[in-house]
């Protein structure tokens, strides 16, 4: 017999519970966790959970000028958590409903936010592995960070329109459409009505991104539209390249969103989730 197992731990609103038929499905949480810049904002979804037993955790990253609402990873986290994985969002350090200003910004500032989530759901007591999913921006924190824990503590790593394109785009003096002198950095440049800061800009040309990533040679799922407006394709086939245990998939018609056929990535992920936890 199943045993519902609700904890709550240093938590601000209590879970929210989804029924379906009268039965409890899975409980969300909501709670505020001190990060290394201030307090972030962290949503975990669990499963229908017996008592002594553990479950894989799927952390989340959302990409620039986004949050932990994005419809892409809300989707998929309802989904992953139906078929028994424990999900994990958060918002970056300035960003939703974190502490901190986005014009503090950096890529390895995010990365270190992250790592301290990972932190946290490592502790988690009915935890077993931790696997990484990254979109836009967030792909590439997700692939820095896998880099640097290694295939130990990551169990895979899945990449959704990962924008490697940010350090060429930064050398080139240009991000997010708005243009600067790369030479000459200014304090911060604004798009959407946003500032990126100057240390942001000044760490992405320097950043090295496959470098850091390929140090991780665990199970890698890579996903990109062919349509993509915001990311070039190109840079999801060269982050195969560094992976020796990797599967790319380039879909037609989809834009950076995916926003055409958003169940066709889920799928995706759904499928190689699984596969990494029953080998064959």
């Amino acid at each position: 017999m199943k045993i519902l197992c609700v904890i709550c731990i240093e938590s601000e609103n209590f879970n929210d519970l989804y029924m379906e038929n009268g039965n409890i499905i899975h409980t969300s949480e909501t709670f505020m966790i001190e990060g290394p810049n201030g307090k972030l904002n962290v949503i975990i979804q669990k499963p229908e959970i017996e008592i002594q037993k553990k479950y894989p955790a799927v952390i989340l990253m959302h990409g620039l000028m986004s949050d932990s609402n994005v419809q892409l990873l809300v989707r998929m986290s309802d989904i992953l958590v139906l078929d028994g994985y424990i999900t994990v969002r958060f918002d970056f350090d300035g960003c939703g409903k974190s502490d901190g200003d986005f014009v503090d910004m950096t890529v390895l500032k995010e990365v270190a936010d992250a790592q301290t989530v990972y932190e946290y759901v490592r502790k988690l007591a009915n935890v077993s592995d931790i696997n990484l999913i990254g979109h836009s921006q967030g792909g590439v924190v997700a692939s820095i960070l896998a880099g640097q824990l290694g295939c130990e503590k990551i169990k895979s790593l899945t990449l959704l329109a990962a924008a490697a394109s940010l350090e060429d785009e930064a050398n080139e003096g240009i991000t997010k459409g708005a243009h600067f002198d790369p030479n000459d950095i200014p304090e911060y440049i604004t798009v959407d009505g946003k500032k990126i800061g100057k240390e942001y800009l000044d760490e992405a040309q320097n950043l090295n991104i496959y470098k850091r990533s390929a140090k991780y040679q665990g199970p890698v799922c890579i996903i990109h539209g062919r349509m993509d407006e915001v990311v070039k394709y190109s840079y999801s086939e060269e982050y195969q390249k560094i992976y020796k245990h990797c599967e790319l998939f380039l879909l037609d018609n989809e834009n950076h969103m995916f926003s055409e056929n958003m169940d066709l990535p889920i799928d995706i992920v759904a499928k190689f989730l699984k596969k990494e936890d029953n080998p064959q």
